[in-house]
């Protein structure tokens, strides 16, 4: 990929065969038989490669009119925290805290940048994409040698706006769904559409959270090698590029420190 004829960067893009993900066969979201456009720099039609430092969006031509200016900004954070309090042995009371670890992977597999596409252009349809993996696959990090399952607290799916309806994932050996998120759009009954989070394409995902608390699901605990199936249903009436499918959240690791 060239950037005004001054930058040249790699197009790498590894798009596995399915099961794992259907981006290499089956993967314009319409169900057709073909590969997701972003698989190849022949048919990549845009999106976050396109994005780089330094980088505009604007023609050859038009390159003399961009000012050589830096914009700075500034990040300010605010932490909600409860101070740690270790498990008493003498009264038999636990820790105020468990050790959580963090997961994340991609139904789309490697891509993270994919296309969505159609088969009739403006024409109102829902695609889909899937992966099939395992607990083992999932991205869980510092798993200890000896635990043999893992209990989910925390699942989330990452999507985008406009196209974006909503991601399952499921036990596929019990077929049982795990966690279901659809993404919700600002709406009237939320006030004004001009407001501020409640603007007509903008998008929240609400999370599926666990716990032994009054009100939360009780948490899955699965061992590892259970088989697991991830689907994102999207919006594709028109085509969207640089587009996201994923999953991650918290987990603990029964029997872990705390």
């Amino acid at each position: 990929l060239t950037y005004m004829n001054t930058t040249t960067s790699k197009f790498a893009v590894n798009c596995v065969d399915e099961p794992r993900s259907d981006m290499l066969r089956h993967g314009d979201t319409t169900g057709r038989e073909l590969p997701n456009a972003a698989c190849h720099m022949q048919t990549y039609n845009g999106g976050l490669q396109c994005c780089a430092h330094k980088n505009f969006l604007t023609d050859l031509e038009q390159d003399p009119l961009i000012p050589n200016k830096t914009d700075t900004y500034f990040l300010k954070w605010r932490y909600y925290f409860q101070e740690y309090v270790p498990a008493n042995p003498a009264n038999n009371t636990p820790a105020s805290h468990l050790s959580l670890y963090h997961w994340v992977f991609l139904i789309d597999d490697a891509v993270n940048d994919y296309e969505e596409d159609n088969a009739h252009y403006g024409q109102a349809s829902m695609g889909r994409i899937t992966a099939h993996l395992n607990v083992d696959t999932m991205g869980i990090e510092n798993r200890p040698t000896e635990a043999t399952n893992v209990t989910f607290l925390v699942m989330t799916p990452h999507c985008h706006a406009p196209s974006c309806i909503r991601e399952e994932i499921w036990n596929a050996d019990t077929g049982e769904i795990l966690c279901n998120v659809s993404a919700e759009y600002g709406r009237p009954e939320y006030g004004s559409l001009n407001e501020v989070f409640n603007e007509k394409d903008y998008v929240a995902i609400p999370p599926c959270i666990f716990g032994d608390q009054a009100g939360l699901q009780t948490p899955w605990t699965l061992p590892f090698g259970t088989n697991i199936t991830a689907i994102k249903y999207l919006n594709n009436t028109y085509r969207h590029l640089g587009q996201m499918a994923q999953w991650t959240g918290l987990i603990h690791y029964p029997g872990d420190a705390y």
